[in-house]
C-alpha cells in the first residue's frame, strides 16, 4: 500500500509539473471475471457488471506518445455458475453459484500512442496496473440434491495474504490477498473538447488467493489460485486539453 501511495504521488509530480499535462474525469462499466486454477469445467463465467470511477493526468511524451497514469476505485471480482456437479466429488450439492464484489483503489500507469482520425484523435497503448485491496462482499448459493432446496449464505470479504486459522472465522469471511497486479490494454477515442471514450482489458498476472492453511482443529484447506481480469469501457472529460501532436 505504501509503495502504491508512493507511486501515486511521483505520478501526480510529475503531472503537475509539466506545463502541457491535462487532468481529466472518468467512469465506467466492466465485466468482471476471475480466472480460477482448479475451476472444475462444469463452472461457467457469467457476464458480472460492475464499474469504476477516479481521475487521469495525460502527459505529453515524445512525438505523438503519452503517459496516462490512472487512480482509480475499481470494483472486481466474478460471477460463477456451476450446474449438474460431479456426484462422485460434490456428493451433497448439485448445482452453486458465487457471485463475488471487491473494492480496489487502482493505478494504471498507460503509455499512449495518439493520431487525428477525423474529429479527434484515436488512441491506443498500455501498461501495467497495481490495485490494493480495500472491502468486498460475496455471495453462494447451494442447491443440494437430496431435495432440491437451495441454502444462500453471504461473506465479507476480509484481505489477507494468510486464512485465519479458526475454522468459525473462515466461515464468515471471504479471504483474498489484498494486492493485485497486471497489464492493461487499452484503444478509444478523443474529441478536441475534452470528451473521451475508450475499451481496456485488464489482465491480472498475481495470484488473489491467500496462502494454503490448516484449522485450528487439524482440518487443511487449499485455496485455488486466483487471478483478476475483466473488459470495461469509460467515458471520460479531460479539464484541459491540449491539442498537441
Amino acid at each position: 500500500m505504501k509503495k502504491m501511495i508512493l507511486l501515486t504521488l511521483l505520478s501526480l509530480y510529475f503531472s503537475a509539473t509539466h506545463a502541457q499535462t491535462s487532468f481529466g474525469i472518468l467512469a465506467g462499466a466492466r465485466n468482471a471475471t476471475q480466472r480460477v486454477g482448479n475451476e472444475s469445467s462444469s463452472a461457467n463465467n457469467k457476464f458480472f457488471l460492475l464499474w469504476h470511477a477516479g481521475i487521469v493526468a495525460d502527459i505529453p511524451l515524445a512525438g505523438r506518445f503519452y503517459l496516462q497514469p490512472q487512480l482509480l476505485v475499481s470494483r472486481k471480482g466474478s460471477y460463477t455458475a456451476s450446474h449438474n456437479l460431479d456426484s462422485t466429488i460434490y456428493y451433497l450439492i448439485s448445482d452453486a453459484s458465487g457471485k463475488v464484489r471487491m473494492t480496489y483503489l487502482e493505478l494504471p500507469v498507460n503509455v499512449l500512442y495518439k493520431f487525428t482520425l477525423g474529429a479527434g484523435k484515436f488512441v491506443a497503448g498500455g501498461g501495467p496496473y497495481i490495485a490494493y485491496g480495500l472491502g468486498g462482499k460475496s455471495k453462494y448459493v447451494h442447491t443440494y440434491r437430496s431435495n432440491g432446496q437451495t441454502h444462500t449464505f453471504e461473506q465479507k470479504v476480509r484481505f489477507s495474504n494468510e486464512m485465519h486459522s479458526s475454522s468459525e472465522t473462515f466461515n464468515k469471511y471471504d479471504y483474498y490477498r489484498p494486492l493485485d497486479a497486471g497489464l492493461n490494454l487499452i484503444a478509444g477515442y478523443e474529441l478536441r473538447n475534452g470528451l473521451f471514450f475508450n475499451i481496456n482489458y485488464s489482465l491480472g498476472l498475481t495470484n488473489v488467493s491467500p496462502s494454503d492453511g490448516a484449522f485450528s482443529d487439524g482440518s487443511f484447506y487449499r485455496y485455488p489460485t486466483a487471478k483478476n481480469s475483466y473488459l470495461g469501457i469509460s467515458l471520460g472529460y479531460f479539464l484541459k486539453k491540449s491539442d498537441r501532436g
